[in-house]
């Protein structure tokens, strides 16, 4: 993941309905990647960053920190 400088033909655009600004693009390839998955901004002493939970396409619930994680065959 990282922060986008410009919207891409090929990516999708979402936004909480209340909560502005939140833009979020997901370029096409990584939309079937993340379909179904909840997208969260922690914050912790350590950092702050986006995570990827609950992510169908995934196999297991991935590592402890949220960031990385296996695909399903």
């Amino acid at each position: 993941m990282e922060l986008a400088k410009e919207t891409l033909p090929d990516d999708y655009h979402f936004s909480h309905p209340t909560i502005k600004p939140s833009n979020i693009l997901v370029d096409a390839v990584s939309l079937s990647l993340l379909n179904g998955s909840t997208i969260d901004f922690a914050t912790e002493l350590i950092g702050s960053s986006f995570r990827v939970m609950e992510n169908p396409q995934a196999k297991g619930s991935g590592c402890g920190c949220g960031v990385s994680w296996e695909l399903k065959e």
